[in-house]
C-alpha cells in the first residue's frame, strides 16, 4: 500500500494502525491529571459510593459550573448515548435550552433515537442530515489545523453546519464521559482474552489494517511513553484516558465553536475513577443511574430495565430495528439512498457517498491530492475508489484512511 516514501514513516504508519497520531506529552499529561483528580476525591470523600441522590447532585453541580462561564447561546449535539441526554436533562432542570441538533441520517442509530424522540417530545431538534450537508476538503483540512486529527467523522461537517446555521456558539460536549462511566475494555474484540495492551490496540483499529501489519511491528508502534505500570491507574485506563482520549478524539481549542465540557471537571473524573472496575464494566452503575432519572428523554430504554452493558445495547437495537422477521419500531421503505449497517458510525462513507454529490466531489479532490504526494501506490488507490464506488464496505475504511494520510499531510502531522 505504501510507497518506500513512506514506509519508514513512524507517524503515518502509527495512523494507519490505530487512528491516533501519539502524543507522548499530552498524554502523560492527561494521566497524571486523571490519578490527581482521583487521589483529590478519595482524600476529600474516601472510596464509598455515591447513591443515585449523590450523583444527580454531582452530575447537576458539574453542568451548572462548566456552562456558567459561557459566553454564547448554548448548543448541543444530541445522540443515542447516554451522554449528551443526561446533560440535556440538568439543563432543563437548571430552566436552560440550548439549541439541539444531531447530525447523521436514517438507518444510524444516532439518527434514528433522537428522531423518534424528538416526535414524541417536541424537542425542536435540528437535523444536519449527511446526506446532504456540504462537506469539502478544506473543512476537513481546517479541523485538522484545529482540532485532534483523526479519522474523517462527521464532527468537521457537522461543526461547520452547525456554525452556519448558528453562528458562534458555546457547544456542551459529552467528551470523556465513557472513558470514565465504562470500562470500555468491553468494546474491544476478544477483550477477555487480551491484556490490558492488547485490549487497547484491538480497539483501535479503524480502518480494519492491523491485520496488515507484523505483529511485532504492530506492538512496536504501539504507544507507550507516558505508560507505566507503577501508576495508579491499570493500564488499560492509562492507554484509554491518554491516547484514546487525548491524542485521537479531544475536541480541542480553535475550532468554530466555544467548547464546554462538564465531564473533565476534576470532581467528576476523581469519583469515577476511584470506583471499582465491576461497577464501570459495561456502564453497568451508570446505565443504573441513568434509568434512576426517570426522564422521557430516556424512552427507548422502557422494558429494559433488567439489562445492561452489550445486552442493553442490543436489545435496544432490536427494537428498532427488529429481529428474526419481528418488525421494529422504524419503517425505512420511504428512505432511497443506501442504509448503513446497524449500529453504524454516523459518518458511514459510503452511505454518505450515495446520496451527497458534496463528498463525492470532496473524495475525488482528495485522492487526486494523495496521489501527487506520492505516499501510497496509484494503484492502490484506483483499486480502493473503484470499490468504493461500488459501494463495497471495506473500501470505504480504506478510502476514509487513504483521505486521512491525505488530511495529515496537508496540515503537517505526518
Amino acid at each position: 500500500m505504501l510507497t518506500e516514501r513512506a514506509a519508514g514513516n513512524r507517524e503515518l504508519l502509527q495512523l494507519l494502525a490505530f487512528g491516533i497520531v501519539p502524543h507522548d506529552e499530552h498524554a502523560g499529561s492527561a494521566i497524571e491529571r486523571a490519578e490527581r483528580a482521583r487521589r483529590s476525591w478519595l482524600d476529600s470523600h474516601g472510596d464509598a459510593p455515591l447513591d443515585d441522590d449523590g450523583m444527580r447532585e454531582l452530575l447537576r453541580s458539574c453542568v451548572e459550573q462548566s456552562i456558567a462561564a459561557s459566553s454564547g447561546p448554548l448548543t448541543l449535539g444530541l445522540t443515542s448515548g447516554f451522554d449528551s441526554r443526561p446533560m440535556l436533562h440538568v439543563l432543563s432542570e437548571l430552566g436552560v435550552s440550548p439549541q439541539l441538533y444531531c447530525y447523521s441520517q436514517p438507518g444510524n442509530i444516532d439518527h434514528d433515537v433522537v428522531m423518534w424522540l424528538d416526535e414524541r417530545l417536541t424537542l425542536g431538534v435540528a437535523l444536519a442530515d449527511t446526506r446532504s450537508i456540504p462537506i469539502t476538503l478544506e473543512m476537513f483540512d481546517e479541523h485538522a489545523r484545529t482540532q485532534n486529527p483523526s479519522p474523517l467523522g462527521a464532527g468537521a461537517p457537522g461543526w461547520s453546519w452547525a456554525h452556519e446555521r448558528f453562528g458562534p456558539t458555546t457547544l456542551v460536549h459529552g467528551y470523556l464521559n465513557d472513558a470514565l462511566t465504562g470500562d470500555n475494555r468491553e468494546k474491544a474484540k476478544g477483550a477477555t482474552q487480551l491484556g490490558d495492551r492488547d485490549a487497547f490496540m484491538s480497539r483501535n483499529d479503524p480502518f480494519a489494517l492491523q491485520v496488515e501489519f507484523e505483529p511485532a511491528l504492530l506492538a512496536d508502534l504501539c504507544p507507550s511513553a507516558a505508560i507505566s505500570r507503577d501508576r495508579e491507574l491499570d493500564l488499560y485506563t492509562q492507554y484509554d484516558l491518554g491516547y484514546r482520549q487525548e491524542s485521537r478524539i479531544r475536541p480541542s481549542s480553535g475550532g468554530p465553536h466555544e467548547l464546554r465540557f462538564p465531564f473533565t471537571d476534576e470532581r467528576w473524573i476523581g469519583y469515577w475513577l476511584s470506583r471499582p472496575r465491576d461497577e464501570r464494566r459495561g456502564q453497568r452503575r451508570w446505565y443504573e443511574f441513568v434509568k434512576s432519572l426517570g426522564s422521557p428523554l430516556f424512552a427507548d430504554l422502557e422494558g429494559l430495565e433488567h439489562l445492561e452493558g452489550k445486552d442493553l445495547r442490543l436489545a435496544r437495537k432490536r427494537r428498532f430495528y427488529g429481529y428474526k422477521g419481528e418488525p421494529g419500531l422504524l419503517n425505512f421503505s420511504t428512505v432511497s439512498s443506501t442504509l448503513q449497517r446497524e449500529p453504524a458510525h454516523p459518518f458511514d462513507l459510503v452511505a454518505v457517498y450515495d446520496a451527497n454529490a458534496h463528498l463525492r466531489e470532496t473524495v475525488t479532490e482528495s485522492l487526486h491530492r494523495l496521489r501527487g504526494r506520492g505516499l501510497v501506490y496509484g494503484s492502490v488507490i484506483d483499486a480502493v475508489e473503484y470499490g468504493f464506488a461500488r459501494g463495497e464496505h471495506a473500501a470505504g475504511l480504506l478510502v476514509n484512511a487513504l483521505m486521512t494520510i491525505d488530511v495529515h499531510a496537508e496540515v503537517g502531522v505526518v
